[in-house]
C-alpha cells in the first residue's frame, strides 16, 4: 500500500513540475510586454533626435557643397565680366532657386531665376556683388603695420565693408569685389526641425 501511494505522488510531482516548465503564464507575457513598452517609449526620444540631426547633417552639406561651387565658379570668371560687374546701385544681387527637372531622374537638377511651378524648389540662393577701392592705407602707431585701409572700413562689424562703389566707376578705381553666397533651405522642403540657412563671402581681387 506504502509503496502505491508513494508512486501516485511522484506522478504528481512530476505533472506539477513538467506544467511549471513547459511555458509563461498570459500574466507573465502581459508584463514583459508592459516592460518592454515602457522601454521604447522612453528610447523614442533619441531616435527622433538622430533623425533630425541626420537630416540637418545632410542640409548642412548640400548648402556647403551649393555655397562653395557657386563661389568657385565666380573666382574663375574674369575681374570685369559681365556676372560680377555693378550695372546699377552699389551692388548687384541674384535670386536663384534649386529645383529637379524630373524628380524621377537624377542628374537634371539645376539653378533657376523664376520659382519653379508646379515643382517646389528644395533650396533658394541669394548672391550679391559689391566693389571698392583702396584709396589710401594708414599706420597711424608708425610700427610698420598698416591699421586702416581706407576705402575698405566695416565699422558697424557686421561682415559687409561700409562703402561699395557705386555702378559706372573708372574700372582703374575698383580694386577687389565682394561676393556674397547665401543658402537658404525652403520651409515647404524641410521634413523636420528648422529651414537652414548658410552665408558665405570671400574677395575677388584685381
Amino acid at each position: 500500500m506504502g509503496l502505491v501511494l508513494d508512486a501516485r505522488l511522484k506522478r504528481r510531482r512530476r505533472g506539477r513540475m513538467s506544467r511549471r516548465g513547459g511555458g509563461y503564464s498570459l500574466v507573465e507575457v502581459l508584463l514583459g510586454l508592459l516592460i518592454l513598452m515602457v522601454a521604447l517609449i522612453g528610447l523614442m526620444p533619441l531616435f527622433t533626435k538622430s533623425i533630425q540631426q541626420n537630416l540637418e547633417g545632410k542640409q548642412s552639406t548640400e548648402a556647403t557643397g551649393h555655397g562653395r561651387t557657386e563661389l568657385e565658379n565666380l573666382l574663375q570668371l574674369d575681374f570685369n565680366n559681365w556676372l560680377v560687374n555693378v550695372e546699377a546701385g552699389s551692388e548687384r544681387a541674384q535670386h536663384l532657386f534649386w529645383t529637379e527637372g524630373d524628380p524621377a531622374k537624377r542628374g537634371d537638377e539645376y539653378w533657376t531665376d523664376t520659382d519653379p511651378a508646379p515643382v517646389t524648389a528644395s533650396w533658394e540662393m541669394f548672391g550679391v556683388v559689391r566693389q571698392f577701392g583702396i584709396q589710401s592705407v594708414r599706420d597711424d602707431d608708425l610700427d610698420g603695420v598698416m591699421e586702416v585701409i581706407v576705402g575698405l572700413e566695416d565699422d558697424d562689424l557686421d561682415g559687409v565693408l561700409d562703402n561699395p562703389l557705386a555702378a559706372g566707376s573708372l574700372p582703374a578705381f575698383v580694386h577687389l569685389k565682394t561676393l556674397d553666397v547665401a543658402l537658404q533651405k525652403r520651409a515647404s522642403s524641410v521634413t523636420m526641425g528648422e529651414a537652414l540657412r548658410l552665408d558665405l563671402q570671400t574677395i575677388k581681387a584685381f
